[in-house]
């Protein structure tokens, strides 16, 4: 008789340690992972975002689950605002009901620095425009993978 209640309560703790496990790996793939600190410089004509250990060529490049705080300098004489639009198509549960740009919160003044954060949570292909007066003068491209 003892030895059945061994059995059974040896049974309940695996369980409850499969348990604990389970929810942290779940918890681990949908939540921030890295938080990066990224330089951006926008001119009139140009934006330059400051390379990692991931990019190739003239492509940021950030893993799924990083939250970036891009740190945007406007070395231009206009006032700018940046915003990133989703280049490529997404093909998961409820991709649909996402806005499709997101949009720094405040202009950044002619030789200042402006704050844009984004937490990447999908992969996928994006473009960081500048724009002046409502219109796209100068975009990067980032890819989260």
């Amino acid at each position: 008789m003892a030895k059945r209640h061994v059995t059974a309560l040896l049974g309940a703790v695996v369980a409850v340690a499969a348990l604990v496990v389970g929810i942290t790996n779940a918890a681990a793939t949908t939540g921030p992972d890295v938080i990066v600190n990224t330089a951006v410089t926008a001119s009139p004509r140009t934006v330059v975002i400051a390379r990692n250990e991931y990019a190739r060529g003239s492509t940021a490049r950030y893993p799924r689950g990083t939250v970036v705080h891009f740190h945007v300098k406007n070395t231009g004489k206009a006032p700018i605002r940046m915003q990133m639009r989703i280049a490529s198509k997404l093909s998961f549960y409820g991709a649909s009901k996402l806005a499709k740009v997101t949009k720094q919160p405040s202009p950044v003044s002619a030789g200042h620095t402006g704050a844009f954060n984004i937490f990447f949570f999908y992969r996928g292909k994006f473009v960081m425009e500048e724009l002046v007066a409502g219109k796209v003068v100068a975009l990067a491209h980032v890819e989260v993978f």
